[in-house]
């Protein structure tokens, strides 16, 4: 079996991405949505935190307290299968994404990248 996400291979996927030192939070999360979308619309299922809480953000006032949305975030890491890292500018910077990959290699889980071809589709790279 590949470790690069097939379509409809019964996994849950967890989709790491760079957001709360963006600038522009809502130009992130439609960025972000964008590719969980994808996912998605080609039978692989994914977990987005992003996706799936900034708008609980916009109700608590606090985007950017990386510590709080890890803390829940974690709850999600052991039901995930593997993680696929959005390779968004800052994601080299981003703590979340630093302690969401190094948990999910820790525990063997699959781990792959996705990032942004020149003509706007979408290519998986392996990483390990």
């Amino acid at each position: 079996m590949s470790d690069l996400p097939q379509p409809n291979d019964a996994l849950l996927w967890y989709l790491a991405a760079p957001y709360s030192k963006s600038a522009d939070l809502e130009a992130r999360t439609m960025e972000i949505d964008r590719a969980a979308a994808w996912l998605w619309g080609r039978g692989i299922v994914c977990y987005s935190p992003i996706t799936h809480t900034h708008r609980i953000a916009n109700h608590l006032g606090d985007h950017r307290n990386s510590e709080f949305w890890v803390s829940r975030d974690k709850v999600f890491w052991p039901r995930c299968d593997g993680l696929i890292a959005l390779l968004l500018d800052g994601w080299r910077e981003s703590a979340g994404m630093a302690e969401e990959f190094s948990w999910f290699k820790a525990s063997g889980k699959r781990l792959c990248k996705m990032t942004a071809d020149p003509y706007g589709l979408w290519a998986w790279m392996l990483l390990r």
